[in-house]
């Protein structure tokens, strides 16, 4: 069984990768990335890559062009996206919104939670402790008394958090509340991410708002593909909220809006996917963040990256005259 992974909104499209694709003059590439009615998404793209919408259509692309090609067409597969990325097991993976709507989506979202946040700006910090046993069970004395907020597991030594930004502080010096969490947790490594929006990512107070009208969008946009009534997923999607294996579109599109307001839980996601026997992985572009955070949690035969121009082309040359992947 293969899983296949999407990035979330902290990866943004790195733009020498992609004016590579644009390059590629192979027949799979111009069918995806040269096809008429994309033309100016990859314009948006090249004008505003770390856009949530621009990533989440980077995603698509590449899982276009993945699909075009038959790697593993005769294998179970099913998906798991890192938050923005649930979207794109929806939209890409499963076929429920075409690019513009799957584009509108990750626009929107991004907008309910910037004005969740009612023009308060966060920080996002990773925070590592290679020797914890499990570090999100270590944060929680801290986080009770700490003006911060947990926002994903992604293993059992690495956490993110994010705090309110403080207008005064020196952004080359170490904020204090992180000088006494590196006293409380052993050898703890704490780095800031980017975060261009300020956005609380996955604080459940701040963004708990947003959960019914992304629902209700979502719903809006299947109805007008009319895929309103569809009950099934394709293929299995790995939900962030819990780690549950979901195949129904409702249940779907309700674990993305709620994930979207609540805590990432990548751990229980990996340990799913241990449970099911996954011990294959494809981890679908831009960037390849989500393809280390696997090889963290899970021991898998084979794992691939479908970003670096090099590595796609080869694989669209073995694989061109075999059938598409459905």
């Amino acid at each position: 069984m293969k899983v296949i992974t999407f990035p979330g909104q902290g990866t943004p499209v790195a733009l020498n990768v992609f004016r590579s694709y644009l390059a590629e003059r192979s027949s799979a590439f111009r069918a995806v990335f040269w096809d008429r009615g994309r033309i100016d998404v990859a314009r948006t793209i090249e004008q505003r890559p770390a856009d949530p919408a621009s990533i989440a259509a980077c995603s698509f692309l590449l899982f276009d062009l993945y699909r075009r090609s038959p790697k593993g067409s005769a294998e179970e597969i099913l998906f798991l996206g890192h938050s923005l990325g649930e979207l794109g097991c929806l939209g890409a993976g499963n076929r429920l919104f075409g690019l513009p709507e799957t584009m509108e989506i990750a626009h929107l979202r991004n907008e309910l939670m910037v004005n969740a946040a009612g023009g308060r700006k966060f920080e996002l910090w990773a925070i590592s402790a290679p020797r914890s046993e499990n570090l999100e069970r270590e944060l929680q004395p801290w986080l009770r008394v700490a003006d911060a907020s947990l926002a994903n597991v992604n293993s059992r030594v690495q956490c993110v958090v994010t705090v309110p930004q403080d207008p005064t502080a020196d952004r080359k010096t170490t904020p204090q509340w992180a000088a006494d969490l590196a006293l409380q947790v052993p050898r703890c490594r704490i780095q800031r991410l980017e975060n261009p929006y300020n956005i609380p990512f996955h604080n459940r107070e701040i963004l708990q708002s947003i959960e019914e009208p992304l629902l209700d969008f979502m719903w809006q946009k299947l109805k007008s593909q009319g895929l309103h009534t569809s009950r099934e997923l394709e293929h299995p999607i790995i939900s962030n909220l819990n780690g549950k294996r979901i195949t129904g579109v409702e249940e779907a599109l309700e674990s993305f809006a709620k994930s979207s307001c609540n805590i990432v839980n990548f751990v229980a996601c990996c340990d799913t996917l241990k449970s099911l026997g996954v011990s294959k992985a494809v981890h679908i572009g831009p960037g390849g963040v989500i393809g280390k955070l696997m090889r963290r949690n899970c021991k898998l035969e084979k794992s691939q990256e479908w970003d670096a121009i090099e590595d796609v082309v080869k694989e669209i040359g073995e694989l061109h005259a075999s059938s598409p992947l459905e």
